[in-house]
């Protein structure tokens, strides 16, 4: 029995295409690597990126707050709180010495 109108629907394979990095992109872009100084040749560090349309693009602080936090909730630690902290010492306070306590 042949069967009338079937077609075989044949779907190309696509590979992912790799997302370029800021620094992979400039690379390609300035025809040199944007995250070493011109004058001496050490390595620069990105701190943030910021646009006058859309505001910070990129910033290295929130990314090391995000990272810390993340560590900090797996390892089960509770955050200490800071409201009210404050001359008139009401709320939450956290003391520590200043010189090394023997057991």
């Amino acid at each position: 029995m042949v069967l009338q109108g079937a077609a075989q629907l044949v779907l190309p394979v696509v590979t992912p295409v790799k997302q370029h990095t800021y620094r992979e992109r400039m690379k390609a872009t300035l025809g040199r690597d944007p995250q070493v100084c011109p004058q001496c040749g050490v390595e620069l560090w990105l701190w943030k990126i910021w646009h006058p349309k859309y505001g910070v693009l990129y910033d290295a602080g929130e990314q090391w707050r995000a990272e810390a936090e993340a560590e900090h909730e797996q390892r089960g630690f509770t955050p200490v709180e800071r409201r009210g902290a404050g001359l008139d010492g009401g709320g939450c306070q956290l003391s520590l010495p200043l010189f090394a306590l023997s057991p």
